[in-house]
């Protein structure tokens, strides 16, 4: 069986009929349907982002907690470089070097 790709259209009713002629060869095997809209999402107008916005501003409840970070590693300073940038026409030519 292979995969493929029925187009239709839910019903007045909110109904969505779907008849799929597969063939004898593949009675009683299991298939899986997945149903997503069809095209390209809707674009939103600016109106409808500013709508949101005024919909959902001030909306939170409580107050803000921060979760604890947990502990940082402590690196080898050996792991930790510097460079620094040398002035233009010296001898690495612009480019960083090692202190």
């Amino acid at each position: 069986m292979n995969r493929m790709i029925v187009k239709s259209r839910v019903g007045t009713d909110g109904v969505l009929h779907v008849n799929v002629p597969i063939g004898a060869a593949d009675a009683n095997r299991e298939v899986q349907v997945t149903i997503e809209p069809a095209g390209a999402p809707a674009a939103r107008s600016r109106q409808d982002y500013l709508d949101f916005l005024q919909a959902t501003a001030g909306a939170w409840q409580g107050e803000f907690v921060r979760p604890e970070q947990g502990v940082y590693e402590v690196r080898d300073s050996r792991q930790c470089h510097s460079y620094s940038m040398p002035t233009s026409g010296s001898a690495t030519g612009g480019r960083p070097t090692r202190p």
